[in-house]
This record gives structure tokens, C-alpha cells and sequence, in this order.
């Protein structure tokens, strides 16, 4: 054998080892190694597997050299072939990341609801327009909230007063706007009354945050009630 042969010889048995591994990694739905990078690969690798099986019969004069340019242009196609498939192993290394931080998030945002629906206080989430988006289940109690609507509540006469002095305070109000401001607020005294005489005296701890545009986009609310409800609710 001389050395030229083997120059030709060596490369293809590494080749066929390279192959036969590539062949042999499974395929899992969902795994990083999808069909399609294993594809890419294998004929990247059997574009040089062509090459030198041509090399090798050209030694021996059984390769017609007229087919010396097609042999070329598959060599050429390696390029393009691997390139495919490292490509396609970075789009589903990136879509299985995505996937897995979306997973994430959706845990993490399915805890977070548990936790604000089992707390001991009532939690609820307003707009910038101080109007109700969320209310947990001690929320709902507190402020007798109905039906799936957070802002539904028992009457459409409902007010609000949030002062210190419930007495001097600002008009009633039928929305929690005055605890949306830039600024946590802590034991804020909240009145909440019905036209029926029920009322209930709340202390609420607020925690702002921001809207796109950097300004106040709306606040969470975390409400405690300071003394018993009137005896006289009736739905």
C-alpha cells in the first residue's frame, strides 16, 4: 500500500467511525439533537466519505476521472452542510432555553398566585385609575367582592374614604385611586362603606409600581381589617 492510498484510506475509516457515532445518537422529541441536525451532519460527513471511496478507486483505476468535478462538488457541499446543522442545533438548544424560561415563569407565577391566594390578608392589584384587576380570596371577603369580576362589588353605590381623619377626609370616592402614588404607604387607614350602613375599617400597605413610560403604572395593595365590619350588612 503506498502512502498516497493511505492518506486516502485513513481518512475514510475516520469518517465511517464519525458516521456510525452520529447514526447511533437517539433522537428525542423535545432533546437539543433533533432530526434535523442529525441529517445535516450526516451528510456533511458523507460528502468526504464519497470523496475518499473516489480517491481509493482512482488508485486502483476503477474511477472514471470524468466524474472528478461531480467528486469535487460534493466536497464543496460539506460546508454548507455542517454549517445547517450547527445551526440547527443552536435554534433547538435556543428553543428548548425559551421553553425551559417559560416553564419557569409559569411556575414561578402559579406559586406566587398560591401564596397571595392562602395569605391571611386581603391582596389586591390596582390599575392606574385605582380600580381592582386582582383580589385574592381574603380580598374578596373583605371588600365583598362578587362574581369573577374583581371590581364587581356587592353594590354599585360602594365608596371609599382613605384619611387619617375618615371624618374630614376627601369625598367619598368609588375607586382606591388615592393609594396609587409613587410612594410605599404603610397603615394608610381605609374606610370602605355601602349605602345599606355596612362599613368595614381597613389598614392597607401599598407598593407602587411602574408603567411603561416610568410613571406610576398602578399599585398592590395589601389590606388588614382594623376593627369588626357593622353589624348591619344585608345583601
Amino acid at each position: 500500500m503506498t502512502w498516497s492510498m493511505a492518506e486516502d484510506i485513513l481518512p475514510m475509516i475516520a469518517f465511517t467511525v464519525a458516521m456510525v457515532a452520529v447514526l447511533m445518537v437517539p433522537v428525542r422529541p423535545g432533546g437539543t439533537f433533533d432530526a434535523n441536525a442529525k441529517g445535516f451532519f450526516t451528510a456533511s460527513i458523507l460528502c468526504y466519505f464519497i470523496s475518499s471511496w473516489a480517491s481509493i478507486l482512482g488508485h486502483f483505476g476503477l474511477f472514471p476521472t470524468f466524474l472528478d468535478p461531480a467528486v469535487t462538488s460534493i466536497e464543496l457541499l460539506w460546508v454548507p452542510f455542517m454549517a445547517f446543522g450547527v445551526y440547527a442545533l443552536y435554534s433547538r438548544q435556543q428553543l428548548a432555553d425559551a421553553a425551559s424560561s417559560q416553564h419557569a415563569v409559569k411556575r414561578a407565577g402559579e406559586m406566587l398566585e398560591s401564596v397571595m391566594e392562602t395569605a391571611p390578608a386581603g391582596i389586591v392589584v390596582l390599575d392606574d385609575a385605582g380600580s381592582i384587576t386582582f383580589a385574592n380570596g381574603e380580598a374578596r371577603r373583605l371588600l365583598d367582592i362578587v362574581g369573577d369580576d374583581p371590581s364587581a362589588l356587592m353594590s354599585s353605590d360602594w365608596s371609599v374614604r382613605i384619611s387619617p381623619d375618615h371624618d374630614r377626609a376627601e369625598p367619598s370616592r368609588r375607586d382606591f385611586r388615592a393609594l396609587v402614588v409613587a410612594e410605599p404607604q404603610h397603615d394608610t387607614p381605609v374606610l370602605v362603606s355601602w349605602p345599606n350602613g355596612w362599613h368595614r375599617h381597613l389598614s392597607v400597605n401599598t407598593a407602587p409600581f411602574e408603567n411603561g413610560a416610568g410613571g406610576v403604572g398602578g399599585a398592590v395593595a395589601a389590606f388588614v381589617e382594623r376593627e369588626p365590619a357593622s353589624p348591619t350588612h344585608a345583601r
